[in-house]
């Protein structure tokens, strides 16, 4: 799974495409329960980045 604090720290970020969902050995694991990124995502939102995943 990949952290996605970091982009919390660029100022430039405005659109944010992301997949809901990442394969793990061959399971699949929702991309918000990985590290805290459900907040991370929060935070990108309330700044006005637009948000947009694939199902």
């Amino acid at each position: 799974m990949i952290d996605l604090a970091p982009l919390e720290h660029i100022a430039s970020l405005r659109t944010l495409h992301y997949r809901r969902f990442a394969r793990i050995r061959g399971d699949e694991h929702p991309v918000l329960s990985a590290f805290d990124n459900a907040r991370v995502i929060d935070r990108l939102a309330t700044r006005g980045v637009t948000l947009t995943f694939d199902w």
